[in-house]
């Protein structure tokens, strides 16, 4: 696996590109919706998110931030499954779509907490990363810390923590170097970022919606290539 690192950031590390969040004043560009296709109706792409909640977040605002992430991948003509595995109460440690190894249509999640070692590696206005093409992360209190700063109330902490999720599982199907000046993918979160992502319109472009259909599609070409393997060696 890759371990080219990027995710939520400006800032290089030699390994990859990181979003910072900057608290500008500068105004942002609009939102932006996945244009339907014709493909959409044909093939149905779903894919599971294991997540690992080591911040042992409340299970309102995860299960928040998870809707928010859905609705995001929704418009981009993708299902998402979330299967928590661990920190949550209703994880299940027996179920084996934590236990069993990673499919071509699974990726994780981790939702890491303050004193995480690997924290220390990266700016405290980094509030996520990713690398290779199956684990994201975030971090929850710098998320927490973030949208306290920029609102000062805990009900815009779901929504940001969703679409900061969302942005860290973007990178995973759209690969290294894909920050933009627009949309989901911008590298450098501002002001107007946070309130199109409080009030849900910070969206993937339909340049990217596009690009991670054709990644999760070639996934599942994937998978089921390597199902009917398994199948003729059966046989």
């Amino acid at each position: 696996m890759s371990r080219t690192i990027w995710g939520v950031g400006t800032e290089g590390w030699g390994l990859g590109t990181f979003l910072v969040l900057g608290f500008l004043l500068t105004f942002g560009s609009p939102a932006f919706a996945k244009e339907p296709s014709a493909d959409d109706s044909e093939v149905d792409l779903k894919i599971t998110v294991r997540v690992y909640d080591y911040a042992q977040v409340s299970r309102g605002t995860l299960t928040a931030a998870e809707r928010a992430a859905t609705g995001i991948f929704n418009a981009a003509g993708i299902e998402l499954t979330w299967v928590n595995c661990v920190g949550s109460s209703q994880a299940s440690h027996n179920d084996l779509d934590c236990h069993h190894p990673l499919g071509n249509m699974e990726v994780v999640l981790r939702v890491l907490p303050r004193s995480t070692p690997v924290g220390a590696q990266f700016s405290g206005s980094v509030l996520g990363f990713s690398y290779g093409e199956a684990v994201a992360s975030v971090f929850y209190d710098r998320i927490e810390d973030a949208a306290n700063k920029m609102y000062g109330v805990w009900w815009v902490i779901p929504a940001i923590l969703g679409h900061v999720m969302a942005h860290e599982l973007g990178h995973l199907f759209l690969g290294p170097g894909s920050h933009s000046d627009l949309g989901m993918m911008h590298g450098r979160w501002d002001q107007k970022d946070l309130r199109q992502a409080v009030y849900g319109r910070l969206l993937f472009t339909p340049q990217q919606a596009e690009l991670i259909h054709a990644e999760v599609l070639a996934r599942l070409g994937q998978q089921r290539t390597t199902e009917r393997n398994v199948l003729t060696k059966a046989m």
